[in-house]
């Protein structure tokens, strides 16, 4: 009969026929019972040196990440991975994409590799977040990257109508020039058909009060544009509605918000 102690016997014995540890030049590979999505044990590396000991993975899974389309240096992603990896006592080198440690001391070995190895588990849940989740972060990388680029030449304001004349027609972003002679955008960051009818009613409004001093910019996440109506995207199209595609040709999108308005960066 099944007892505590023939349970953990049990697991000792699982857990401990499964770990590798082999000597190479930086100091030992550690391949665990643990595997990720494609079917490969989940690893890292022991490296001692003069300042002690580090534990580092060999920096494949985030640069897959990121060759895949997947932006983990903006965002609600890059916060979720960092508290992620702090956690374990851990971060990830912009350079070499490589998740490692600090140095610290022989004595800490054995808590540090535990923790190591439970960051990296954790760690690919971000492959798995929703794409309702995914979508939530395409306003903050936009922004992001809109900022970046004119932060010395224009204004930010979210979620605020373009004056008080348009006040019923608030946009995700208005983008006001610091200098005379341009124009002003206003901005809709659109994953929905919802958010394209609020830009082409700001744009009607616009008419009727004969205002062309700003554009109206419908910045659409993907090209596949899910959850948006091909009638819609037509009449927006065709009612003069600025729309670039974001996703996959990020720097060329915001520099036709630029363009639109007259900026240079």
């Amino acid at each position: 009969m099944i007892n505590a102690q023939a349970l953990e016997k049990a697991l000792c014995s699982t857990f401990c026929s499964s770990i590798t540890v082999n000597t190479v030049p930086c100091g030992y590979a550690v391949s665990t019972v643990f595997k990720d999505r494609s079917g490969d044990r989940l690893g890292f590396y022991i490296v001692k040196d003069e300042d002690g000991y580090r534990i580092e993975d060999d920096g494949d899974y985030l640069s897959r990440l990121i060759a895949s389309g997947i932006d983990i240096e903006n965002g609600t992603r890059k916060t979720l991975m960092e508290n992620i990896l702090q956690t374990g006592g851990a971060f990830w080198d912009v350079d070499t994409f490589e998740i490692k440690t600090e140095h610290f001391n022989e004595n800490e070995l054995a808590k540090r590799m535990t923790d190591f190895l439970s960051s990296l588990i954790r760690v690919r849940d971000i492959e798995l977040i929703t794409r309702d989740v995914v979508r939530s972060t395409f306003r903050e990388d936009a922004i992001a990257a809109i900022q970046e680029r004119y932060s010395n030449l224009a204004t930010f304001n979210e979620n605020t109508p373009i004056d008080r004349q348009l006040s019923d027609f608030p946009s995700d972003l208005n983008i006001v020039p610091k200098t005379t002679g341009r124009k002003s955008a206003a901005v809709f960051f659109v994953t929905n058909s919802t958010k394209l009818d609020e830009a082409v009613m700001l744009r009607q409004e616009a008419r009727i009060h004969r205002r062309d001093d700003f554009v109206i910019i419908a910045m659409i996440e993907t090209a596949e544009m899910p959850g948006i109506s091909k009638r819609k995207f037509q009449r927006a199209v065709n009612r003069s509605i600025i729309t670039p595609i974001f996703r996959g040709d990020e720097e060329s999108a915001v520099i036709r918000i630029g363009e639109e308005m007259g900026l240079a960066a």
